[in-house]
């Protein structure tokens, strides 16, 4: 006998739906196979196919308008600018996808890229950045100028140099670092203990 299009003979002599991703087009017992999808095509999971139309391409894939059969070609997302890339990172194609990689200065996934406070490259987020993420120095741990510092000279490349603002200095004793840095302020012309 024959088979009905969209169905596979079973052991039994029966006939089954085709699976997912097979697909049986012709009526007859001289193909009584489902055949595969072809390259990186799909069915959606869907039983029964009776073309090779019904498959289509997986994400990253996208059919040949050249072609009448399913030839998938790779989608560039990245000269495509579909990816979801961050502004500060690379994009990578690959073959039905893509990756991304923060630049330097930055760290993250790729489709986020924070900067990386205490590396010793004051990128445009941070305030400051002294090379380390000590706080009580003049700059946070959060890469943000404390409170009666002053932060230069930093940049991509170079480290900021933080100083204590005009009138103010360590208290006598005090210890370079920490909350009391910088706290005590200069009055009756007498500054850091010297008139």
């Amino acid at each position: 006998g024959s088979y009905r299009t969209g169905y596979s003979i079973t052991s039994l002599g029966s006939c089954t739906l085709c699976r997912a991703d097979t697909f049986k087009p012709n009526k007859g017992s001289y193909l009584t196979q489902c055949i595969p999808c072809p390259g990186v095509s799909s069915t959606n999971n869907t039983l029964g196919a009776t073309e090779q139309s019904q498959c289509r391409c997986l994400d990253g894939w996208v059919q040949d308008p050249s072609t009448q059969v399913i030839l998938c070609l790779n989608v560039d997302e990245c000269a495509l600018g579909t990816d979801t890339c961050s502004a500060r990172a690379s994009c990578n194609d690959t073959q039905g996808s893509f990756f991304c990689t923060c630049g330097q200065g930055y760290a993250g996934g790729g489709s986020v890229c924070d900067p990386v406070c205490g590396d010793s490259r004051r990128m445009p987020e941070e305030a400051c950045d002294d090379g380390n993420s000590d706080g009580g120095d003049g700059c946070s741990a959060l890469c943000a100028i404390e409170q009666h510092f002053s932060c230069a000279g930093g940049n991509s490349s170079t480290p900021d140099s933080c100083v204590c603002t005009p009138n103010r200095y360590p208290p006598p004793g005090g210890v370079w670092g920490g909350e009391a840095a910088c706290s005590v302020e200069c009055s009756s012309g007498t500054c850091g203990g010297v008139g």
